[in-house]
């Protein structure tokens, strides 16, 4: 009786467990190139309209091509996940050398939703 218990127990604690993680839902890379090439998202500029794909291209900011292969060597014990959130979300936390502070769109986490940005850096992850 008493491993029943035991056994009955583990099984609620487990699937407590389980519900309580968050999701690790990846995004559309291709929503997010969709979003990307926009010129404006709601009443914010899109990401197009400052940053090339090409490489070398400098629009105002610098340009994407390969973001995914340098994204996670930007910032020390930053994921290229991470580092490309907080580069949407909090532009000014990293600027690339060479480009002022300030001057990327500061309002991006009041205007994307979650699964916006999501889709963007899984767009972003794709350019290699």
């Amino acid at each position: 009786m008493l491993n029943r218990k035991a056994i009955l127990l583990a099984i609620i604690s487990f699937l407590l467990a389980a519900c309580g993680q968050q999701s690790t839902q990846s995004g559309s890379p291709e929503t997010g190139e969709k979003l990307f090439h926009q010129v404006t998202i709601e009443a914010a500029p899109g990401c197009i309209t400052c940053h090339s794909t090409e490489p070398n291209k400098v629009i105002v900011g610098p340009s994407l091509a390969g973001i995914a292969s340098r994204a996670s060597e930007r910032v020390p014990g930053q994921t290229a996940e991470e580092y490309l959130t907080n580069c949407i979300l909090d532009p000014n936390a990293y600027v690339v050398d060479g480009f002022p502070t300030g001057v990327m769109y500061q309002k991006y986490k009041d205007v994307l939703t979650d699964e916006q940005v999501r889709d963007l850096i899984a767009y972003l992850s794709t350019l290699k």
